[in-house]
């Protein structure tokens, strides 16, 4: 069954995503110091408060999301996962496994429920980024107020894919943007439009099976675009 997800529909949970996004603020010390520690009681961005822009996706009972913060001479980034909330607080490299998030997952099986569920793999560990981290710069775009917002910055001149020409950018501006949702018996496909300073313009295919949630990615690229920024 092949759905279209209306534009209204995904802008409004990307600006809610935005806007809890803008309130995460910058990493706190104890938690960038803390380096491949669970995060610190009290410190840093409560990773759950995702779950309240996201109301099509909620956790099994007793499990919350927590994450570490892992850091190296090449930047850093928070590593997501699940726990039960009566568990201790574990090392990364301690006894217990962090899980992945996705095991402890659970979705109704409609458009909606899989689109948002695409989205949330994405988004849920982009923040607290530093250095070479910030290659993880991958966003949504669901309408064509946002290419033409990132195409003010972009030089026309398209030498080596550091632009972007009149005629790729009529090419973005003729498209469609509303995501695609393809439900299968064994889960569903989400195709959307995404930007990359990196990459460019390209379809992201979510490939999500169920009941066993994985998530697989792949891109076809659209416009390709490099910023020329080097980390």
């Amino acid at each position: 069954m092949k759905t279209s997800i209306k534009a209204e529909y995904a802008i409004k949970l990307l600006r809610k995503i935005s806007s809890l996004q803008k309130k995460i603020g910058k990493i706190p010390d104890l938690l960038f110091d803390a380096n491949e520690k669970i995060r610190p009681e009290g410190i840093g961005f409560d990773v759950n408060r995702f779950l309240k822009v996201f109301d099509k996706i909620q956790l099994r009972d007793g499990f919350i999301l927590d994450y570490f913060y892992r850091s190296g001479g090449l930047g850093g980034e928070p590593f997501i996962f699940t726990r039960k909330k009566d568990n201790p607080k574990l090392s990364a490299d301690g006894n217990l496994k962090p899980r992945p998030p996705l095991n402890d997952i659970i979705i109704e099986i409609t458009p909606e429920s899989f689109f948002q569920l695409a989205v949330f793999s994405q988004v849920v560990s982009q923040f607290y980024l530093s250095w070479h981290a910030n290659y993880n710069d991958h966003q949504f775009i669901f309408g064509s107020e946002i290419v033409e917002y990132l195409l003010m910055d972009i030089p026309e001149d398209f030498r080596d894919n550091f632009g972007i020409n009149m005629k790729d950018r009529e090419k973005l501006r003729a498209m469609s943007f509303e995501p695609q949702v393809n439900i299968k018996e064994e889960g569903a496909e989400v195709r959307c439009v995404m930007f990359s300073k990196w990459l460019g313009f390209y379809y992201n295919i979510f490939v999500i099976t169920w009941p066993n949630i994985t998530i697989e990615n792949s891109r076809d690229i659209i416009v390709p675009y490099d910023c020329g920024i080097l980390f």
